[in-house]
């Protein structure tokens, strides 16, 4: 199986990334923002990924899950936001993403896993990031599948 990285914000780490397991490392564009400007950006045809986090309640947002299906769009979760906060934030977070999660899979929107990493600190292992997605509640086939058969089936990556 290969594993892939489709958001890493420090360009210079990619090659460290390799190192750890990844076979391609690279940048897509992201949408984030509020709601408005996230849905709006969904109808435009150009491939990007979706950061949910930012959105407002973006763990009950329907409407923010039908337009990533609409546009076929693909929602990204970046594992470093976990790594960014502390405490009952992370303990918040990791709650609001697995719900997240739950609805995404109950409509079978479209979700990866991304680094989003600024620094060496951030970057984990493809059996990190398996873990991590386990502890939102995914189960082990689809937590790999988030970072690498999504990725294949997506084709994105060239």
């Amino acid at each position: 199986m290969k594993f892939y990285d489709l958001n890493i914000s420090n360009t210079f780490l990619a090659e460290k990334e390799r190192q750890l397991g990844f076979d391609k490392v690279v940048s897509l564009p992201v949408i984030e923002g509020d709601e408005r400007k996230v849905v709006g950006e969904c109808k435009k045809k150009n491939f990007a990924l979706v950061n949910p986090l930012k959105v407002k309640k973006f763990y009950e947002n329907k409407l923010l899950v039908k337009s990533v299906i609409e546009g076929n769009k693909c929602f990204e979760i970046p594992i470093s936001s976990f790594l960014r906060v502390e405490g009952v934030e992370r303990a918040r977070l990791m709650n609001r993403v697995r719900l997240f999660l739950k609805f995404c899979l109950r409509k079978k929107a479209c979700f990866v896993f991304t680094s989003g990493a600024m620094d060496e600190s951030e970057l984990k292992t493809p059996r990190e990031w398996i873990s991590i997605g386990v502890m939102l509640g995914l189960d082990y086939r689809q937590a790999e599948y988030a970072f690498s058969g999504r990725v294949e089936k997506l084709g994105v990556v060239f």
